[in-house]
């Protein structure tokens, strides 16, 4: 996450990692303790095995990777269209939501063929 711009981390887990009293890095050096993690039961919440809000989503391609349509500013006709463009992490199982934005996005780049090289 830090190699993606992240300026802290935090994991949803109650228990000490190192010398940390709880997993949140502020630098990379620091999520080395992750290794220390033991997952011991209601210590740790896992709300999503699929990383979400990981592309961020805007006009500006300085601050962001993608337009509002989900087309990359840096990549001609790529679309992206998974739990990456989500704006925060939904806290459940995202499926029904990814299937959702995939169908549309797939609908929406059929109709405007043209405007993609294909």
């Amino acid at each position: 996450m830090f190699a993606g711009g992240a300026t802290e981390v935090f994991l949803a887990s109650s228990e000490p990692v190192g010398p940390l009293a709880r997993p949140w890095f502020r630098n990379p050096q620091e999520a080395v303790h992750c290794a220390a993690l033991r997952f011991e039961p209601f210590h740790t919440q896992l709300s999503s095995s699929h990383c979400q809000a990981t592309v961020k989503m805007g006009e500006d391609p300085v601050t962001s990777v993608v337009n509002s349509r989900g087309e990359s500013h840096h990549v001609r006709s790529l679309i992206v269209c998974d739990s990456s463009v989500f704006p925060d992490s939904c806290g459940a199982n995202p499926m029904l939501s990814i299937m959702t934005l995939a169908r549309y996005q797939g609908r929406r780049i059929a109709a405007e063929r043209s405007r993609y090289e294909i």
